[in-house]
């Protein structure tokens, strides 16, 4: 089943396509903010819908995987209308992996927004305080510079898929440096066959 959200529509009939979404409906939806996780939200009548790997401006086809009262997560299938500021992600699981939130924006609106929820935070936590201005130091690049990860289990450790829907078994980690990506390979070589046949799986 699938539900478009449209501008000028009757609202008693946006509400009736809320209340009638389950997990699994195809959805189209307009991304008007990033939430306080940095996932693209939109809204649908009331409710709000998360949709990782999305930005602000962005129209986008995404299937409901999670569902509360007022709030929905939604994992994209195509994006239809892209930001100009979108750009092609450097891992082949982001969007899946809860590790990144900004590989698909560019580097400078990703410090742009960075710098913007510190200024949030101060205002809101030290708004009694006289503060100088500041900027922010960029990375040599935005790949390759953490030196440490977490992996988590039961079963062979892995990450977290976004918003802990389940594990996932990662094959690179393009964000580590390259003596952790390396040795997050060997594990994937030799470690994965080890829970296999103690008949643990993620």
């Amino acid at each position: 089943m699938s539900y478009a959200v449209k501008t000028n529509v009757d609202h008693n009939l946006e509400s009736q396509n809320e209340m009638a979404l389950a997990i699994g409906d195809i959805i189209e939806l307009e991304i008007t903010q990033l939430n306080k996780d940095f996932h693209g939200q939109g809204n649908l009548g009331k409710m709000k819908v998360a949709v990782p790997a999305t930005l602000p401006g962005e129209t986008v086809k995404a299937e409901i995987v999670k569902r509360g009262r007022r709030r929905m997560v939604a994992k994209l299938q195509e994006v239809l209308t892209p930001s100009p500021d979108r750009i092609a992600p450097g891992c082949k699981h982001f969007g899946e992996c809860a590790g990144c939130q900004f590989q698909h924006l560019n580097y400078d609106k990703q410090l742009a927004i960075k710098v913007d929820k510190i200024r949030e935070y101060l205002d809101e936590f030290a708004k009694d305080l006289t503060l100088p201005e500041f900027t922010i130091i960029p990375a040599n690049s935005p790949y390759h510079y953490r030196n440490s990860i977490t992996q988590h289990g039961p079963g062979e450790p892995g990450f977290w898929q976004i918003k802990g829907i389940g594990m996932m078994r990662n094959t690179e980690c393009p964000v580590t440096v390259p003596a952790v990506e390396t040795a997050l390979q060997d594990q994937r070589k030799t470690g994965f066959q080890k829970f296999m046949e103690k008949g643990i799986d993620n």
